[in-house]
């Protein structure tokens, strides 16, 4: 998907922190380490949930605003 072609663009690797992700069960184990890249870069942040967590939404559609916002951080990613 956009986060393996995004990650292998801006060349990065890291690992993020789990705590307070709520859905990583929901993520497909194809998916899972362009998430945690992406997570772990700042490239994505989650969904802010009333209880403090965050929760990733897998199988929501991203909106036109929230690319937008990843197309930025990837680019800023590469300087």
């Amino acid at each position: 998907g956009f986060l393996d072609v995004a990650g292998h663009v801006a060349g990065a690797d890291a690992e993020p922190s789990e705590e307070g992700i709520t859905d990583w069960a929901d993520v497909s184990s194809f998916a899972m380490s362009s998430i945690k890249w992406a997570l772990a870069n700042g490239v994505i942040s989650g969904v802010d949930n009333l209880d403090g967590t965050r929760s990733l939404c897998p199988h929501d559609s991203a909106s036109r605003a929230q690319m937008a916002k990843i197309i930025l951080n990837v680019e800023a990613m590469r300087g």
